[in-house]
This record gives C-alpha cells, sequence and structure tokens, in this order.
C-alpha cells in the first residue's frame, strides 16, 4: 500500500497546481461568456475540466518513460500493478482538485452553486476521464519511447517502405469503406462509432499496459510492443468490420424478423418488400424482392438499401419491362471516385437483356457526396429502354433532359417551358412524353399538360386546367393512354377529385367528382378506365364509382373506420381496406353490382393508388392480391382460399 500512496503523491505533488490552474480558467469561461449572443454554460464547461486533467495525468505518466523516471520505482522493486494503481489514484486526487477549482471559480462569479456538489457528476463523464487519460497516456508513451535511428537507405529498404506504405493506405481505405457502409445503411445512430473508438481506446491502455510491463526503461522494446498490440488490434478490427459487413448489409430473407410494408412491381409479378431484420439498427429497413409466382425471396442489392431513407435509387418504365438502379460499390469508393473523375453511377436492364451503363445528361453534375445527401434526381425509362427521361432540380432551378444509351444526350428541354414541380409522366405509344406541370400565375395555382419530344425538346402544350388559390396541394395520375388525368387538389381544410379529359382541345373537360372539407379523400383508376373514389366523413366513410366520363354510378356506404383504397385483386372486384380500433379488415366488392363479396378479418392491403411510380399493380395480378397482417406479408390466391402467409417464412 505504501509504494502506491507513495507514487500518488508524487504525481500529486507535480501536477495539483497546473490541473487547478485549468480548472479556474475552464470554471471563468461561463462568466466571460454570460453577455455574448452565444455563451456557454457551467454544464457545458464542467466534462472539459475533467478532461483535461485527465490528459495532464495521463501524459505525465507516459513521458516520465523519455526521462527513465520510471527506473527510481523500478529499482525499490515496484510491480507495474502497483504503479498503474498509484497513477490511478493520483488521477482521481487531481480530478477532485480540478472539480474544487471548478465549483469554486463558479462560487465565486455568483453563478449557481447546487446543494450538493456532486450533483454534476454523470456517468457519462467517468469517460471523460477514462478515455482521455488512456489515449495520451498511450500517445505520450509511444513519443517518449521513440528513439532517433539512422534511416536504412538503399533500393530494398525503400521497396520495403513502399510496400508498407500502401498496406497501411489500402487497409484504412478498406475499414473506412466497410464502416461508411455500415453506418449509412444499417444504423441511424452512433452506435458503430461508439463501438469502434472504445475498440481503440481499449488496445490503447492494454498497449499501453504490456509496453510498460515487457520494456519497462527499454524504450526500444516499449516501442515494438506498441507497434505490435496495435497492428494486431488493427487487423483483428479488419477481419471483424469484413465480417459485420457481410452479415449486415448481405443478410438473406431468414434475418426477416417482420415486414414492414410491401407494393408489387408494376408488371405485378414481383412485391418489394421492407422489412426489419434481426440484425442493425432499429429503422434499418433493407428491401428484399419476392418472385409471387416462385416464392423466391432476394435481397434487393439495386438502388438505396435502407428503405427506412425515400425509395429513390432504383426506378422503373411504367411497364416494368426496364430498369434503372445505382451501383453498390463502397460509398467511399464510389465518393472518391466521383471527387476525382466524376462518372455515371446509373446502371439499367431491359428485359432479356445485359445489364449496361447510363451516362448523366451533360448539365448534370453529382457532388461527391451525392449518396449522403440524397438523390437529386428522378429518372422514367420507355419501355422499350431506349430513351429516358431525367428530371432534376439544382439552384438554377427545375431540368427535364433526355437520354439514350445509343445515341447520347438527345435534348434538354427549355427550363421556362416547364412547371416549378412535376406531378406526373408517361411515355406515349408515339414516343413523346406526357408531363403534367404545376404553375403558380399570380396567386392562382394551375395543372399544365404538355407532350416533349425527346429528340428535340420541343414542348407542345396539350391542356391548362385552373386549380384555384395558391397553397393547395395536387396529386396527378394518367391513365394508361394518357387521355385522361385524375387530379386530387385542395388545401387540407378541403379537399377535391378532378377528372380531366385530354382531347387535345385546351382548356381540357374538368368534372368535379367529390368535394369534401378534409383530408379525407382518396381516388383511383381502374382497370376498365372508371374511378373509384373513397369519401370519408368521419366517422364513417362511402365508395364511390364513377364511368370513364365521371358520371356517378355507384355508392356503397364502408361504415366506420379509416378506409383505405386496394388494388384490383380479380377481374371486376375491388379491394377495399379498413382500420378498426382494434383490428383491420379487408372488403372486396364487385364493381358492377356493388355487392360485398368477401371480407378477410385482421388484414389490411397495402396503398395501391399511391404505390411506387403512383400506379397500381395489374388487376388479377399477384401483386394485387398481396395482403398485410401483423407485420407479415401474405398473398390471396383466389377468391374463396385463405391468405397463404409470404413473409417472414413461416
Amino acid at each position: 500500500m505504501r509504494p502506491i500512496f507513495a507514487v500518488a503523491t508524487l504525481d500529486l505533488r507535480r501536477l495539483w497546481m497546473p490541473v487547478g490552474a485549468a480548472g479556474v480558467a475552464i470554471g471563468l469561461f461561463p462568466a466571460l461568456t454570460r453577455g455574448l449572443p452565444v455563451h456557454a454554460s457551467a454544464q457545458d464547461t464542467f466534462p472539459f475540466a475533467l478532461g483535461i486533467a485527465a490528459v495532464i495525468a495521463g501524459a505525465c505518466f507516459g513521458l516520465d518513460f523519455g526521462e527513465n523516471r520510471p527506473s527510481f520505482f523500478y529499482a525499490r522493486p515496484l510491480s507495474t500493478p502497483a504503479l498503474f494503481a498509484g497513477r490511478i489514484a493520483a488521477l482521481l486526487g487531481l480530478v477532485v482538485v480540478s472539480i474544487v477549482a471548478f465549483l469554486t471559480v463558479q462560487w465565486l462569479s455568483g453563478l449557481m452553486w447546487p446543494a450538493d456538489p456532486m450533483a454534476r457528476i454523470r456517468r457519462e463523464h467517468v469517460l471523460v476521464i477514462a478515455v482521455p487519460w488512456s489515449v495520451a497516456l498511450f500517445i505520450a508513451l509511444a513519443g517518449a519511447a521513440h528513439t532517433r535511428q539512422r534511416a536504412k537507405a538503399g533500393l530494398r529498404a525503400f521497396i520495403l517502405g513502399s510496400v508498407r506504405m500502401v498496406g497501411v493506405l489500402a487497409s484504412t481505405a478498406l475499414m473506412a469503406g466497410l464502416f461508411s457502409d455500415i453506418m449509412f445503411h444499417a444504423y441511424d445512430n452512433r452506435t458503430p462509432i461508439l463501438v469502434l473508438l472504445a475498440s481503440y481506446v481499449i488496445a490503447a491502455f492494454i498497449a499501453s499496459c504490456a509496453a510498460i510491463e515487457l520494456g519497462r526503461t527499454n524504450r526500444l522494446r516499449i516501442m515494438e510492443v506498441l507497434n505490435i498490440a496495435m497492428y494486431v488490434h488493427t487487423t483483428i478490427a479488419g477481419i471483424v468490420m469484413v465480417f459485420a459487413w457481410f452479415y449486415l448489409l448481405r443478410l438473406g430473407p431468414d434475418a426477416i424478423t417482420s415486414v414492414v410494408g410491401g407494393h408489387s412491381s408494376p408488371d405485378g409479378g414481383v412485391a418489394y418488400v421492407a422489412a426489419r431484420v434481426d440484425r442493425g439498427g432499429d429503422r434499418y429497413l433493407p428491401r428484399f424482392r419476392v418472385d409471387l409466382s416462385t416464392g423466391e425471396v432476394r435481397r434487393l442489392g439495386r438502388g438505396g438499401l435502407n428503405a427506412s431513407r425515400d425509395q429513390l435509387g432504383h426506378w422503373h418504365s411504367r411497364d416494368g419491362a426496364t430498369q434503372v438502379w445505382t451501383d453498390q460499390t463502397l460509398i467511399l469508393l464510389r465518393s472518391a471516385r466521383q471527387l476525382l473523375r466524376p462518372s455515371s453511377p446509373l446502371h439499367f436492364q431491359s428485359r432479356f437483356d445485359v445489364e449496361h451503363s447510363l451516362a448523366l445528361p451533360n448539365d448534370l453534375v453529382l457532388d461527391f457526396d451525392w449518396e449522403l445527401i440524397g438523390f437529386p434526381m428522378e429518372i422514367l425509362p420507355s419501355s422499350g429502354g431506349d430513351v429516358f427521361a431525367f428530371h432534376w432540380f439544382d439552384k438554377a432551378g427545375p431540368h427535364l433532359a433526355f437520354m439514350s444509351p445509343a445515341r447520347g444526350q438527345l435534348s434538354v428541354v427549355d427550363p421556362a417551358a416547364i412547371g416549378r414541380t412535376r406531378r406526373a409522366w408517361i411515355f406515349l405509344p408515339s414516343g413523346q412524353l406526357r408531363a403534367a406541370f404545376q404553375h403558380r400565375i399570380e396567386t392562382v395555382e394551375e395543372i399544365q399538360v404538355a407532350d416533349i419530344d425527346p429528340a428535340t425538346g420541343k414542348v407542345t402544350p396539350v391542356a391548362t386546367a385552373p386549380m384555384g388559390r395558391s397553397g393547395e396541394v395536387f396529386s396527378v395520375r394518367f391513365d394508361g393512354s394518357a387521355s385522361r388525368a385524375l387530379v386530387e387538389a385542395g388545401p387540407p381544410n378541403e379537399r377535391r377529385a378532378l377528372l380531366l379529359t385530354l382531347d387535345g382541345s385546351p382548356p381540357p373537360t374538368i368534372r368535379t367528382l367529390a368535394a369534401v372539407k378534409q383530408v379525407n379523400l382518396e381516388a383511383g383508376l381502374l382497370a376498365d378506365g372508371r374511378i373509384a373514389v373513397i369519401v370519408r366523413q368521419p366517422p364513417t366513410a362511402e365508395l364511390r364509382l364513377f364511368s370513364q366520363a365521371g358520371e356517378p354510378l355507384l355508392t356503397i356506404p364502408l361504415g366506420e373506420g379509416l378506409t383505405i383504397l386496394g388494388s384490383e385483386p380479380f377481374p371486376n372486384v375491388l379491394m377495399v381496406s379498413t382500420q378498426l380500433a382494434s383490428t383491420s379488415v379487408v372488403r372486396l366488392f364487385d364493381t358492377t353490382t356493388g355487392r360485398l363479396l368477401r371480407e378477410v378479418e385482421g388484414f389490411r392491403a397495402p396503398g395501391a393508388f399511391l404505390s411506387w411510380n403512383s400506379q397500381p399493380a395489374p388487376p388479377a395480378s399477384a401483386g394485387s392480391r398481396l395482403l398485410l397482417k401483423k407485420e407479415t406479408l401474405y398473398l390471396l390466391p383466389s377468391m374463396t382460399e385463405a391468405p397463404r402467409p409470404l413473409l417472414p417464412r413461416p
């Protein structure tokens, strides 16, 4: 016990004054900044007083080995555990000195003096003391143990040094790339960063203990032990990071624990599912592709891996025949490549074709951190995959350009000819792009529909429909031939469903299908051209069916509950999902007679008319018969059979 007390007393005698001075200086800072616009509180600066005391104690411990001071203790003799115990006891004493100095200055400066001074000490402050002390000890010990040696000359030394440097840089870049991928996709909190930093702090402390025990006063031996320890830790950390990268990001369907949401592909043969898994953060929702004909499930490795973010980075043509996606190499490598030599991160594939690279429009410049800040563009492929429409925003405003894999950039549309907000777009059989833009003319909002020639960029107005005062919110959906547009318009306290008939003679025919005083309306186009509108008038709702021209056909009472318009799982059958207080129910209605055909208790349907690409799954396809129940995805095989579970696997 006496040796420990002697070591602690020596440190306290040497360091109490600089530690106390640091505590006084930090304690004065809140008082000096009290009258400034940006000031620091005592709670903000208190951890710095503790951290500086720990840094001073740790640095003094390590630097002593540069002056051979520990030889005095080793000659007694003094064991390494006793030496560490004395230094830790000195650290605790110096922390008390710093706390007393800090709180005394707080009291003298007229700031709050707590009834219990220890009330300022929290659990996190233990880390504020331990981490700086361990890091300062390691750095100071390495600096003290460093001995100048004559550099080896010759070709062999140069080659070995170059190989060593390349290896260090390559391993660092690999670990940084893997770690950034894990952070960006699998976690939305600081857990991985804290784990990684904690591993290095613990490794530094263990390396320091081993170096002092094995090296004692031999500085060259101390340096060798420190180097070996950190090389071993870096190797282990790299292996763990590679394993974690594969474990977290290259997972299979067996990792799925529940399904958060899902939607059908445009052709109805595939379901894209956002799922919770048994690894990663709470908001880590990787996407999976479910083949509804074979039941095959595989991770969707295209586009953004994390579905908790916006569903961008993966685009479909309207019929699902052509796909565009962003590559999935390491984020760090993509960012470095974009910084050094800007290139396109896009790939596409048409049906029965191989994968190709897709160039960006000439005016579209991606920053090196484009994926971290989000995708600044939308892409619509044509069905044949020969033309791609790009729509993006920058500081200059909206842009629209057309690209061809074979011919490069085809045209750029004059920004003055398109609206500030694109609400819908579709490729016509003629090859032209029909788009609906939202304009504001003084205080009136209007929808402008135009046909755009991809070859020349020429804009031909089709129709202009005034929508009312500014501030209204619009949702526009074209039917398959783009001869009609279904519009949901209105501010939050007044929503309307409108039908625009685009017969080529502006202004178009505008027919109001429904109007309510609240945001309680949902509309969709059925396969045969009829229109379905859910009108919610709390606590009840009703389903209204209209002809292709907007003439009322049927009104079906739906009762109480939050009702959502579903898809058409079978010919002339419409699915409606109702969420009640304690359960949910899916109902199937005959769209010809309005008769209720079937009720499926406990299930709900994904919203079909607000799905990916703003289009429902094809009627009577497997994608139109998807159901959800307690975060489990089901498929409804027929009108009479029970729903069959798809994911998680039973």
